[in-house]
């Protein structure tokens, strides 16, 4: 039973890959030939979907519902509508459903059209922090898997320097770069 509306923690986790993808082609002369490409032969990166998988999924099996969605796609983080990596960049996107981390929202000011104070408090509950540690294990494992494996020329975000075995290290990285989702849960 799933409930619309709810938010969910979510970051980009990012693979360099040795084939085309959304943020190669966000360069002006990459746009140029990938359109050109498409309308010819109907082939090339504007044929793929923005999201190649996207599923829910339970870290325990006992749970009666899904802690976990995954998203992914030929794409690197977007911000203020544009892509950020200009080169091939397969993002992995794990995200926590039903966080038990709460956030608050009070006034800024007596002034009506003032915009509110928001306290996302993301991450805030420890639970969700480990669950976002554990999706981003469960992901670095799934995506070295064959056939994608394969096309990895290594992780971008976060850095190589960051060990994918290596927890404390993890939560450092899902702290900075954890922002929320809309999505059904």
């Amino acid at each position: 039973n799933t409930s619309t509306g709810m938010y969910a923690y979510a970051h980009y986790v990012e693979y360099a890959v040795d084939q085309p993808t959304y943020s190669d082609a966000a360069r002006w002369h990459r746009m140029l030939a990938v359109g050109l490409q498409f309308l010819l032969s109907r082939r090339g990166p504007a044929t793929s979907p923005g999201t190649h998988l996207f599923a829910y999924g339970q870290s325990r099996p006992a749970l009666a519902e899904p802690d976990l969605l995954i998203f992914t796609g030929p794409f690197g983080a977007i911000v203020e509508g544009a892509f950020q990596k200009h080169q091939p960049v397969y993002s992995v996107t794990p995200s926590v459903c039903l966080p038990h981390s709460r956030g608050h929202v009070t006034l800024a000011s007596p002034d009506p059209q003032a915009p509110p104070r928001v306290q996302p408090n993301l991450l805030g509950d420890e639970r969700d922090l480990e669950l976002i540690v554990d999706a981003i294990g469960l992901m670095e494992r799934i995506v070295h898997q064959a056939p994608f494996g394969g096309h990895l020329r290594g992780r971008v975000t976060p850095g190589p320097d960051v060990r994918a075995d290596d927890r404390q290290q993890l939560k450092d990285f899902a702290r900075q770069a954890v922002t929320t989702c809309h999505h059904s849960c």
